[in-house]
């Protein structure tokens, strides 16, 4: 049977970049229990929106001021997002204090726990429920014992599993890179070959 001349097929490409910092010294040790990290995450504008957990509600970067420092909150996490739905949060643990403030043309979120603990920092797309999601698998520590923790895609898979394309019937002769984004995607029957009788097929975006 000859193949369709022409498949679309329609896929998500998601960039989603989060940091860990992790303190290098032992959880047992006294010194290391006596000491706190503070971690400053800097944004380079005042147009976005701003969610300090604590506060209950988002506001604008702009209008943050000096900010207001808020003591061991229940959940400890800072979402500032855009307009464009890009993310930047600050995540911890179980933190001494959170604050979001500005700075002239910047704002800033502000963080302080205990060095025995880690740090999340996250860039992704949404917005501050995004964070509230998983905050409580983050607090009991099961969001990084994930087999690949993301806030891009949805968790909770015991074995991670990639569809692939089985070529072994047909000849493809193009390559494609894709960058983050949303695309649909082309694969196109040419010929047939005539020494394998496979058809060859080529592969592009729209």
């Amino acid at each position: 049977m000859k193949p369709d001349a022409r498949t679309i097929v329609s896929l998500t490409v998601i960039l989603s970049v989060f940091i860990v910092l992790v303190s290098q010294l032992s959880p047992v040790s006294a010194t290391a229990a006596s000491h706190n990290l503070t971690i400053y995450l800097i944004l380079n504008n005042t147009a976005d929106m701003v969610y300090v957990s604590p506060a209950g509600a988002p506001v604008s970067a702009g209008s943050l001021g000096s900010g207001t420092t808020y003591s061991h909150p229940t959940h400890s996490y800072i979402a500032s997002y855009s307009s464009s739905n890009l993310l930047s949060a600050l995540i911890a643990l179980d933190s001494t204090y959170i604050k979001a403030s500005t700075q002239g043309t910047n704002h800033m979120l502000e963080m302080n726990q205990n060095i025995t603990d880690y740090y999340i920092i996250t860039f992704t797309n949404g917005d501050w429920r995004k964070i509230d999601d998983m905050i409580s698998i983050i607090e009991t520590g099961d969001f990084m014992q994930e087999i690949s923790p993301s806030f891009a895609y949805g968790l909770g898979l015991k074995y991670p599993i990639k569809m692939v394309l089985n070529c072994s019937g047909i000849d493809v002769q193009s390559n494609l890179i894709l960058n983050p984004g949303t695309h649909e995607i082309l694969l196109d029957y040419n010929q047939t070959d005539p020494t394998t009788n496979r058809p060859v097929m080529s592969i592009s975006t729209i």
